[in-house]
């Protein structure tokens, strides 16, 4: 390939990135026309040689596939090249979708997927590669299941600061997925989930707080954390925010935080998925 075509091929992959650098950041407002013009300029810059692009392309049809199968497939291939070839981030990504997206579609790709893992745990380990890879441990996927590894590495990524993994602490306790059940200890790691930022800890914590269990009842604390959660990112909490607004439940009756909370749950559940 000529110096030309190839810095044309670049050229695509930065034009790509800007117009999606301005979709996130707010400057353009994201569209069909668009989302088909980066997919072009990524298109472009991989057919021309620019590997780069393959985790770009990944990730974008991830968040545009609107649950088209045949996209998503396409969108794991990609990933899975890029996670091989490029390693860091793309492996992430890679692992990301494997986790996330249904099992139909990325069960032939759970071993790749922990290989890539254990790779970069090899290789640069960080602490968001460890919950993945405590993920697929407790699941079994591209592994057998391991409950003790499981925990120990959610330990570690929990001990480096990571919300996530402080979450799964929390489940692993209060389901005694590791031994046995220990309501005062998944306790305690929910409280310091939600405090570090997990949507998800924040909402069960609200939930605690609305029943008493595990903690004492408290309708003030709990309405509280649901809106805290509703902030951070929780679908459930702004629907049941919605509902207790709507019916006066532990909350003074509001048609208009009632309304709030609806929309802004439709907002969140709206949302594309992103690796």
């Amino acid at each position: 390939m000529s110096d030309q075509a190839l810095g044309t091929t670049h050229t695509a992959l930065t034009q790509a990135r800007a117009l999606l650098a301005q979709a996130e950041d707010g400057t353009t407002t994201a569209n069909s026309g668009t989302t088909e013009q980066v997919t072009a300029l990524l298109r472009e810059a991989l057919a021309g040689g620019v590997t780069q692009a393959g985790g770009d392309l990944g990730r974008h049809l991830v968040r545009t596939a609107q649950g088209n199968h045949d996209v998503l497939r396409e969108a794991l291939s990609l990933l899975a090249a890029a996670a091989k070839n490029h390693g860091g981030e793309d492996t992430l990504s890679y692992a990301r979708a494997v986790h996330l997206l249904p099992a139909k579609l990325t069960a032939t790709h759970y071993v790749a997927a922990a290989s890539r893992l254990n790779e970069l745990l090899r290789t640069a380990p960080g602490v968001e590669a460890m919950v993945l890879t405590a993920y697929m441990l407790a699941s079994g996927h591209g592994y057998a299941v391991n409950p003790g590894r499981a925990r120990a590495m959610m330990q570690a990524a929990a001990d480096a600061g990571s919300a996530d993994a402080m979450f799964e602490l929390y489940v692993y306790d209060a389901t005694g997925f590791t031994g046995d059940a220990d309501l005062e200890s998944a306790t305690r790691h929910l409280h310091q989930a939600a405090k570090l930022g997990s949507a998800r800890a924040m909402t069960n914590l609200a939930g605690a707080y609305a029943t008493g269990r595990g903690i004492g009842r408290d309708e003030v604390k709990a309405v509280t954390w649901y809106r805290r959660a509703a902030e951070a990112g929780s679908v459930r909490a702004a629907t049941t925010l919605a509902h207790m607004y709507g019916t006066g439940q532990g909350v003074d009756l509001s048609h208009a935080k009632d309304a709030r909370y609806a929309q802004r749950a439709h907002e969140l559940a709206s949302q594309p998925l992103t690796v």
